[in-house]
């Protein structure tokens, strides 16, 4: 199962798996496409890497590549990852860092030449660009693909995506992809659209312009299949090292776009943006040491390898209207919570917590307490509805991404079966913490 780390805050945050899929949102915006998939996790944002001289290939991280390695490393941290790996005479080193603030995610791409001779790699970044919801994306993405047009920016080395309004009264999104290197750099140039740079018949793993080094095309404008890509070529000297920044940002205006693109080209600003320290809030939590335990939590409930008393649970039959009775939609991962014994009563704020913490990363669930003792479920609501309001205001209650409470005694066979069937994480307060749960 994959393990994830999730930056940055609401509204921008980056969501990174150990094998280096992911997704970068804003607020409900999904800036690049994901697909939960614990089998092939091929989703997200790459950085391509070949060596001209003998021409072999492989990326900054596991995916979309997955070419056999000598070593390779992933550090979690409260506010960055990094990706560590060796591949023949070359390491490389991978740091993501998201900045709330500033509304972006910077990608540190570090080439290291052990070899006694100097070398010319090529470094390529890919992501299939969004800009809508995850739901519209999933359910429409051919005809949402239409609204996204794109520009190449070539004084701030950036690419510029914007998802043109259907009606008057929405307004344009923008979303940036920029390149910042050193001056020593080989020329850069860019790809958005899809067919061009994949090919026919291939993926992601083995895309057609990683065959053909050299400039991309540098297609732009309302492309079919829209993505974000930039190429450079790093010469590197034996015994030392070269360096690549890639910064993904949001805008909600054009000029707004312009500015950050300008900044994030120039390399001081990008390592800048990696150096930002994270906010007191998150210090905090990291401190208490909760957040690499609500993060670990996460990769359970997003790749759903969890069910009761934390093994894999057996196939349910049920239908989708036995959750839609209940104001379930079903779109989102159900975290179950059961209580039926005052001892977990006293766990409610655990869970609850861990929950607001998933909301301020960008994940989205719908937490579902069920109350199995029948005389304690109106004290039990209000208990909880207390909690929230004092100490996460912003949650909402019986809504998608709420908090549900249930009483077990007015749920049928169908609506039990169907909870327990589709929940990704399911916690027994009365007997398990969420440390438990985590370590299982």
């Amino acid at each position: 199962m994959p393990r994830v780390a999730l930056l940055g805050a609401s509204p921008f945050t980056t969501l990174v798996s150990n094998g280096g899929g992911g997704i970068s949102r804003y607020g409900g915006i999904a800036i690049n496409r994901w697909r939960i998939d614990a089998t092939r996790d091929d989703y997200g944002q790459w950085c391509y890497l070949k060596d001209l001289r003998s021409g072999r290939v492989w990326s900054a991280t596991h995916q979309p590549v997955c070419a056999d390695t000598l070593w390779y490393r992933v550090s979690f941290d409260a506010d960055a990852v990094t990706f560590d790996r060796r591949d023949g005479d070359f390491e490389t080193r991978t740091e993501i860092v998201v900045v709330p603030e500033a509304a972006a995610e910077a990608r540190r791409v570090t080439v290291t030449n052990r070899s006694s001779d100097a070398a010319e790699i090529e470094v390529t970044s890919y992501q299939e660009v969004v800009l809508a919801s995850i739901l519209s994306d999933r359910g429409h993405r051919a005809f949402g693909n239409l609204f996204v047009q794109t520009e190449w920016l070539p004084e701030s080395h950036s690419i510029l995506a914007m998802r043109r309004p259907r009606a008057a009264i929405h307004k344009p999104v923008w979303c940036g992809h920029t390149i910042a290197v050193e001056k020593s750099a080989g020329p850069l140039s860019c790809e958005t659209d899809r067919s061009i740079f994949i090919g026919r018949g291939r993926s992601a793993r083995n895309p057609v312009a990683i065959d053909n080094s050299g400039d991309l095309s540098g297609t732009v404008g309302a492309v079919l299949d829209p993505v974000l890509a930039l190429r450079t070529k790093l010469t590197i000297p034996a015994g030392q090292s070269a360096t690549a920044i890639f910064t993904t940002f949001y805008a909600d205006t054009r000029d707004e776009a312009l500015e950050r693109a300008r900044e994030f080209s120039e390399l001081d600003a990008a390592n800048k943006l990696l150096n930002e320290e994270s906010p007191e809030s998150d210090k905090s939590l990291r401190n208490a040491g909760g957040e690499a335990l609500f993060q670990n939590l996460a990769g359970f409930l997003l790749y759903g390898a969890t069910a009761e008393n934390g093994g894999i649970g057996e196939a349910v039959q049920f239908d989708r209207r036995d959750l839609i009775a209940l104001g379930l939609t079903g779109e989102w991962p159900i975290l179950l919570a059961t209580i039926a014994a005052p001892e977990g009563v006293r766990r409610i704020a655990e869970v609850v917590a861990l929950h607001s913490y998933w909301r301020t990363k960008g994940v989205a669930a719908d937490l579902v307490f069920v109350c199995e003792d029948p005389l304690q479920c109106g004290d039990l609501k209000k208990e909880i509805e207390s909690l929230i309001l004092e100490r996460s205001p912003d949650e909402k209650f019986e809504k998608a991404d709420g908090v549900f409470v249930l009483d077990s005694a007015t749920l049928s066979a169908r609506q039990t079966n169907a909870l327990r069937g589709t929940a990704r994480l399911q916690i027994d307060c009365d007997r398990q913490t969420l440390a438990e749960i985590a370590d299982v």
